[in-house]
């Protein structure tokens, strides 16, 4: 078996007093909980999805006691031996935390270069499902960012690798791009090219000509498979050189700063 330990720490406000309001301290822990076993299982299952983030197939995840002094909680995650021989006892660790680094700022919308050749081919693949990953953390991330969004001009969260120091920090900026306002209620015509689609499970992406940058998309149930036939053929034009643009029929799912976090697409037309 292997281990790995995560360390969270709050900063700021009553977490130097090494105190959080409790409600603030219970919903973000549940949240940390969902949110390390969503990636948790994923990394150890081939990136499959286990929505409610109750536990991770092929690792158990603890939770150590706060320590005095600051708002600050180790998780262990220790893989069975199983998971351990699929990808390598010798590499589990830095693979897990790379995935695990990934997959937060991603859900945060922080950029992430990985440094292992394994999250690297991940990142290159069409068949990525950081999009569903992302989606999947998006309550989990927002419970987490508790004590942020009650107090988020002094509050912060940092996630810290021992030996290593601190990883990733959350703060007021991450808060506002995990709390969503919900799917719009209009339907609206979006122009651009797929850049990516899985069709395993109805995530990819589109640059969107009109906000001229790349935006998440879920497509609904296609039980033809017209949309995804032209969906995947905008992404193989576009690779071509030869156009590939569609007009998406989308409802939009916002953050709390109005920024367009993702599409859910209704429709796909060709553009003629």
């Amino acid at each position: 078996m292997t281990e790995v330990t995560l360390t969270i720490r709050f900063e700021g406000g009553e977490a130097d007093n090494g105190r959080l309001p409790i409600h603030d301290a219970a919903t973000a822990e549940m949240g940390l909980a969902r949110a390390v076993n969503i990636v948790t299982h994923s990394f150890a299952n081939d990136e499959q999805m286990r929505r409610r983030g109750d536990s991770a197939t092929g690792a158990t995840v603890f939770a150590s006691a706060p320590k005095k002094g600051c708002y600050e909680v180790e998780v262990d995650v220790v893989f069975d031996l199983a998971t351990c021989e699929k990808m390598g006892a010798s590499v589990i660790a830095p693979r897990y935390w790379d995935y695990l680094t990934w997959c937060w700022s991603f859900a945060v919308g922080k950029d992430y270069d990985p440094v292992t050749p394994y999250v690297q081919r991940l990142v290159e693949s069409q068949d990525a499902k950081i999009d569903e990953i992302a989606d999947t953390l998006e309550s989990a991330m927002a419970s987490l960012h508790k004590p942020i969004a009650e107090d988020p001009e002094n509050i912060i969260l940092v996630l810290s690798r021992k030996r290593v120091g601190d990883i990733l920090t959350f703060d007021s900026e991450t808060n506002e791009y995990v709390n969503v306002r919900g799917e719009s209620d209009d339907d609206e015509y979006v122009i651009g090219n797929v850049t990516k689609f899985n069709i395993l499970t109805n995530y990819g992406r589109v640059y969107d000509d009109n906000l001229r940058r790349v935006v998440s998309f879920k497509l609904i149930e296609d039980p033809s498979h017209r949309l995804r036939t032209l969906i995947t053929k905008s992404m193989h034009d576009r690779v071509k050189g030869e156009g590939g643009k569609l007009h998406f029929l989308v409802r939009r799912v916002e953050n709390a700063m109005g920024t367009v976090k993702r599409y859910v697409v209704a429709d796909v037309v060709e553009v003629r």
